[in-house]
């Protein structure tokens, strides 16, 4: 799962809203701002999910290399560098 053990904040965050084409080390990702957001996911074994709902306040764990903000605002927590 992820690199750095799972503690949130530890490496940072990335604010990422309505965007495309964000790439890096990311262990978690959080829908934040009161409102879902919708995602496309690439992990770092090249798997991928598409149109990915986060319910407001959620957290999905993952090893995301990719993050696509289709809607909504999402704080994705670093891995250790």
């Amino acid at each position: 799962m992820a690199n750095d053990g799972g503690i949130f904040g530890r490496y940072g965050y990335d604010e990422i809203t309505t965007s495309d084409g964000n790439s890096g080390s990311w262990f978690a990702i959080k829908a934040v701002g009161g409102a879902d957001a919708e995602v496309d996911i690439t992990n770092t074994q090249g798997d991928s999910s598409t149109a990915l709902t986060i319910i407001s306040g959620d957290v999905i764990y993952c090893s995301a290399s990719s993050i696509d903000v289709n809607s909504g605002t999402i704080h994705a927590y670093r891995n250790k560098p």
